[in-house]
């Protein structure tokens, strides 16, 4: 992920100062999870907090109980993004099938022929019987 991106992570996993986030990201087949680890530390001198990509042996001793749970999160986003997109991809297939179906009518309605005036009297004209 960009350092300079203001988008939020999907997901963040903790243990102690480590951390993992899940970033959705863009790729040619849609949309998918980057997993971002780092530890979080404080600045001696200004008491600032800050993130590190750095790891130490214990940091990754920290994060190892984390991966089983960052392997099911990914999947699952995954899941998502993948069911996401065959929801668009039938949203998108839905309006053509109905414009089909409209042209079709269309095409059926303009082939008709306007039913034929009704035979009789007409309406509000009263002759009276004839003498």
């Amino acid at each position: 992920m960009s350092e300079t991106s203001t988008q939020a992570p999907l997901d963040t996993i903790r243990n102690k100062a480590v951390f993992a986030k899940l970033w959705e990201q863009q790729g040619p087949k849609g949309s998918f999870v980057n997993v971002e680890f780092g530890r979080i530390y404080r600045h001696k001198e200004t008491g600032e907090f800050h993130e590190s990509k750095y790891l130490s042996q214990s940091d990754i001793e920290k994060l190892i109980p984390l991966m089983p749970q960052v392997h099911a999160r990914v999947l699952h986003h995954n899941d998502q993004f993948r069911r996401q997109a065959r929801i668009q991809a039938r949203e998108q297939a839905a309006p053509e099938q109905a414009q089909g179906l409209i042209g079709q009518r269309d095409n059926v309605m303009a082939a008709a022929k306007p039913p034929a005036p009704a035979q009789g009297p007409h309406k509000g004209h009263d002759h009276g019987p004839e003498m």
